[in-house]
């Protein structure tokens, strides 16, 4: 995307990539992209309840349909039409997705956090169908990464930003990450 900032945002469940969006929105005038609404969108539309695991299906039978990269080159067109100069694309999944923001000049940055930490957040989210215990997060967490190929996917990861702490630190450590990139 020429003349334009491209980030792709990774990371497991509940890493810190919305709040690192959002900051990046505020602060850096980014366009989001959330790949998640993406998916939720074309969901609703076919009538499908947007719980993890019927999204999670809808994506596995639309990426068997139209291939892994379908939602990141809808996304890459959603930045091209928006004429932004910075886009940040959230929630990027299967390898090939990586691949194809990567050759579209982003930098990918992956979010990481103990699983204990992620497991708090994600219950406080309140999301519908989200797991009530640790061990059927795991399981959630196991099937995805299992499903996206996800250890293939944060290969690409350009920078890695630990989100163990408050939302304050994670800010300080986009900040840093975006000196870097800004400079």
């Amino acid at each position: 995307m020429k003349n334009q900032i491209f980030l792709g945002l990774i990371g497991p469940i509940a890493s810190g990539k919305g709040f690192a969006g959002k900051h990046l929105e505020k602060k850096y005038s980014f366009k989001r992209i959330v790949m998640g609404d993406l998916i939720r969108a074309i969901a609703r539309k076919k009538h499908v309840k947007p719980f993890r695991d019927n999204l999670r299906k809808f994506q596995k039978e639309y990426t068997k349909k139209y291939g892994r990269d379908y939602f990141i080159n809808l996304a890459i067109k959603k930045a091209k039409e928006s004429g932004k100069k910075r886009i940040a694309i959230d929630g990027i999944r299967y390898p090939e997705q990586a691949k194809v923001a990567k050759e579209n000049g982003a930098v990918i940055i992956l979010f990481t956090a103990t699983p204990e930490i992620r497991f708090k957040r994600e219950k406080e989210r309140g999301r519908t169908g989200a797991p009530k215990t640790f061990q059927q997060f795991q399981k959630q967490e196991a099937k995805e990464w299992k499903m996206f190929h996800f250890k293939k996917t944060i290969e690409y990861a350009d920078y890695v930003i630990n989100n163990d702490g408050t939302e304050q630190e994670l800010y300080k450590n986009v900040d840093s990450v975006m000196k870097k990139i800004l400079k």
